[in-house]
């Protein structure tokens, strides 16, 4: 955390919840994050070119419409359906006391926004064409994943898990433009969950042929299981309880290649391949499960060995109950680091060490923290490090001492693949 110091905060009017943030990754590269507060309100956080070329952090709000008087915003998520536009559809749950004392739930889905004159996306129009779905039950988590047909296509869908005990799954109609709770069993692993599921996350190999799906469960339940996307046969299905709600799951792998999108730039065709063939090496999938009273535990290479080889974080129970959770490379050496938000407003930061995951640096905020990002907001290169809390949005980037010498760090490699023979390195670099 001694690399980072403070870029901006901003104060939200009243507090949202652990469901309420959403980062948007245009085509164009830029970054936008909304963070949703419980009092019907959405703000876009961006950065905007200032005076003498300048960045400059702003926020604003986004009118979502059909989110009634006296509603609250439960949780949110967004996505976008091509790869080659921006087509985003952002969905947000709410609840709203009824007449009746009872309460009513919904799902708004926002999608078919009109891009603005430079074809970019236009956040106030989306946010004005609404399909209001109507829901049975208290939602949780909305999440997005997507399924595998059988041709090799892929299709986005939304998870939202529920009071009733269900994860309903909404899949889009295209030919109506409509979304839709599916009867489809596109997650037979989800079939009698017989618990309220407060997290869920899902992860493929690369190869597509399995999917890792993990979910925390209010009464303290973990579970992990093993399946065939396509077919959806599950293959293997385990199990571990906690006397306390798992509020976090998070499944995760080591890659120590560096990232580049122009690999070919720096290594040339032979280099890169080299890098990419590194790069495509199947890694190990971790689990890591976040436990709001007992020590938070890293589940090491699931795929070998299920549950049975676990890590506990240190001191991940000694601030309150822990609520958010990050995994990232913050400190840029390749390897991800795991963050881990309380309610008594600390930050913790675990880096493998040798053989096992140590406590690496901590942070007091003054409210408690409700999520964790990694993004690169302002669109230079380098990552912000983005932190919600109860109060507002704190926003860190890295010291520019830091980014330079890290910099060089990363293009050493390229200039070995480059000269072989050890030529003079600042004329290779040139």
């Amino acid at each position: 955390m001694d690399s980072f110091q403070d870029a901006h905060y901003f104060s939200l009017p009243s507090q949202g919840n652990v469901y309420c943030y959403v980062d948007l990754s245009l085509t164009s590269g830029l970054k936008k994050s909304l963070f949703a507060i419980l009092k019907r309100r959405v703000f876009c956080c961006e950065f905007a070119s200032g005076a003498n070329g300048t960045l400059v952090p702003v926020i604003k709000e986004i009118p979502f419409t059909y989110i009634p008087a006296g509603a609250e915003i439960i949780s949110m998520d967004g996505f976008n359906k091509s790869s080659e536009r921006d087509d985003f559809l952002i969905g947000i749950s709410i609840i709203k006391e009824a007449s009746d004392q009872g309460q009513e739930s919904f799902l708004n889905v926002y999608m078919e926004q009109e891009s603005d004159e430079k074809g970019n996306l236009n956040l106030e129009n989306l946010a004005q064409n609404c399909l209001m779905i109507e829901l049975n039950f208290i939602p949780y988590q909305l999440y997005h994943t997507y399924v595998i047909h059988e041709d090799g296509s892929k299709e986005v869908v939304w998870l939202l898990p529920g009071s009733d005990l269900v994860i309903h799954v909404y899949q889009e109609d295209p030919q109506n433009h409509t979304y839709s709770e599916t009867n489809a069993v596109l997650f037979p692993e989800f079939n009698h969950i017989e618990a309220i599921v407060l997290a869920v996350d899902i992860k493929f190999s690369r190869d597509l042929k399995k999917r890792f799906s993990a979910i925390g469960c209010e009464c303290g339940l973990l579970k992990l299981f093993m399946s065939d996307p396509i077919s959806g046969d599950v293959y293997r299905q385990l199990s571990e309880y906690y006397d306390a709600p798992v509020s976090q799951v998070r499944l995760f792998s080591f890659d120590n290649s560096i990232e580049t999108s122009e690999l070919k730039f720096f290594a040339g065709d032979d280099g890169a391949k080299r890098l990419m063939d590194k790069k495509d090496q199947e890694a190990s999938i971790h689990l890591l499960a976040v436990n709001v009273a007992r020590p938070s535990a890293v589940f090491i290479d699931v795929r070998s060995n299920g549950l049975s080889k676990k890590q506990l974080l240190p001191e991940s129970n000694m601030h309150d109950s822990a609520i958010a959770c990050h995994i990232a490379d913050i400190d840029m050496d390749g390897k991800p680091e795991i963050l881990i938000g309380t309610y008594l407003q600390m930050l913790l930061v675990y880096k493998f060490g040798k053989s096992s995951w140590e406590l690496m640096a901590k942070r007091r905020f003054s409210h408690a923290i409700h999520d964790i990002d990694y993004i690169d907001l302002s669109y230079n290169g380098v990552k912000e490090l983005v932190v919600c809390t109860a109060s507002g949005i704190h926003i860190y980037q890295h010291q520019p001492a830091f980014v330079l010498k890290k910099f060089h760090e990363r293009l050493e490699p390229y200039l070995k693949i480059t000269n072989p023979a050890g030529e003079d390195e600042t004329t290779v670099a040139k």
